[in-house]
């Protein structure tokens, strides 16, 4: 059961104490109000112990104003999580809200060292309001998805379907590939495109996984799934989708194929993304649309790399959300910061 205040969760989620040391923190992100760090970071109230932070401990959502953030109550938003939720709110803007948001663990991630290289994921669920409006609707506004905090690159929904822009980094290989800039297709993209409508009043798990972290053969891959209840689910009535695998093919002149993708080097090492719920109006002014929501970001690390999950949280999914999927913690240990 779910207290209200401050009460309502000390510890991170079920699924964090099943992995034990391979879980790095835990953001259910059932907060009703946060703590700002430096006016530029907010901590949400909800956690103690294994909080996460994009930049600074403790920070996990980068925002100057925390006045724009809301634990929201959202009827909508909490109607379209699964049967058998146990959440009571979550991360949201104020409708409109636009400029720089980021929310993640990317500084407990990038202090890890040599830890964990083998693999690491980053899961959270993601919502847009069903007002939302992309780059090509009225008024235009712009939006990113993910945030990769080696090298940034970002995975972007501007218009709707996910692409990669500003793929660049000068300490990345192999040289023949390495810097690309905007606007490169997703790696390995196996389903179908999004389209503006797949987006507005859908809850998303997004599960965004890195193996060899240092390379030769550095590899992100993408999962998603669209978990709403009540209306038409994406992807086979819901089936979890691989969005990107950079052990795929991308257009471009430098063909993205099996040899190049086991020669990918990173320094330093590549580490899971975060959200980057950037926004803009790209034109004419005024503010844009809609807002999007957050819930339940875990980062978790592993020292080999045998398919290891962080699957789905028994607190957004039910006790019935694939049970099978997540692999059983192996390898534990605590890694030296």
């Amino acid at each position: 059961m779910i207290l209200s205040g401050i009460a309502a969760s000390q510890a991170a989620e079920q699924r964090c104490g099943q992995l034990g040391a391979n879980c790095i923190c835990s953001e259910p992100l059932q907060m009703t109000g946060f703590s700002s760090i430096n006016n530029a970071w907010q901590n949400p109230n909800d956690t103690a112990g294994l909080e996460c932070g994009t930049e600074v401990p403790g920070g996990a959502i980068t925002r100057a104003n925390a006045s724009d953030l809301l634990g929201s109550t959202d009827a909508t938003a909490l109607g379209r999580l699964p049967l058998g939720s146990s959440v009571q709110r979550f991360l949201a803007t104020r409708p409109g809200v636009s400029g720089t948001l980021f929310i993640g663990g990317s500084h407990n991630t990038s202090n890890l060292g040599s830890a964990y290289n083998a693999r690491m994921a980053m899961r959270v669920y993601v919502y847009h309001s069903p007002d939302y409006n992309f780059r090509d609707e009225t008024p235009p506004c712009h939006s990113k998805f993910l945030q990769g905090s080696v090298g940034s690159w970002h995975v972007e929904n501007a218009f709707g379907d996910v692409s990669m822009y500003q793929f660049t980094n000068p300490n990345w290989g192999p040289s023949t590939a390495f810097p690309r800039d905007c606007c490169w297709a997703i790696p390995g993209r196996v389903g179908p495109t999004f389209r503006h409508e797949d987006w507005k009043g859908h809850w998303f798990r997004v599960e965004e996984i890195v193996t060899n972290r240092s390379g030769p053969g550095v590899r992100h891959l993408l999962y998603m799934k669209d978990v709403t209840r009540g209306v038409t689910p994406l992807w086979n009535n819901g089936a979890e989708t691989l969005i990107m695998d950079w052990y795929g093919t991308a257009s471009g002149p430098d063909p993205w194929d099996a040899s190049f993708n086991t020669r990918i080097v990173s320094s330093p090492s590549q580490i899971p993304m975060d959200l980057n719920f950037y926004r803009e109006v790209s034109s004419g002014g005024g503010a844009c649309n809609g807002w999007r929501g957050a819930s339940h970001i875990m980062y978790a690390g592993w020292n080999t790399d045998a398919g290891q999950r962080i699957g789905a949280a028994v607190e957004v999914e039910g006790g019935g959300a694939d049970p099978a999927q997540p692999q059983a913690p192996r390898n534990l240990r605590i890694p030296e910061h």
